[in-house]
């Protein structure tokens, strides 16, 4: 039978960090195994050149995944492959995170970031209390795929 596969990414969209807004939409995502995930980020700091994206799978610490300065290419972490992810800046206040195929080891919380200099980052890290939020399942779909 076929899984819905859910993904769960940070439950506040919006945070304000020294002076300017980030935000991430959408705020949860169900996609069946195979599909593309996108996460976008936005903020509003034209000087805020660098933007990040972590993950954190349930239970574990929180892991960088990709950084990017507008310019130049992205940067992705040794766990995270560039053959299944994609991070597109199509400006400087833009991002979006892809997954190309999602699988069930996606299933985490992302948080994204922005910063003026690639060396400080401010995450935003506003959310709900965990046990509120850390609900990883599979859920059955009816019929095939």
């Amino acid at each position: 039978m076929p899984y819905l596969l859910t993904l769960l990414f940070i439950t506040y969209s919006a945070c304000s960090v020294q002076g300017f807004d980030v935000f991430q939409t959408p705020e949860e995502v169900f996609s069946l195994p195979g599909s593309e995930a996108v996460l976008s980020c936005s903020h509003s700091d034209l000087s805020a050149s660098a933007m990040y994206w972590f993950q954190q799978r349930k239970g574990q610490e929180i892991k960088l995944m990709v950084y990017s300065v507008v310019g130049s290419n992205a940067q992705f972490e040794k766990d995270f492959k560039e053959e299944r992810y994609t991070f597109e800046r199509p400006d400087i206040k833009n991002g979006a995170l892809k997954i190309k195929a999602v699988e069930s080891v996606d299933t985490a919380l992302y948080f994204c970031a922005a910063s003026s200099t690639v060396t400080q980052a401010h995450i935003c890290s506003c959310q709900k209390q965990p046990d509120s939020v850390c609900q990883f399942h599979f859920h059955p779909v009816e019929g095939s795929i």
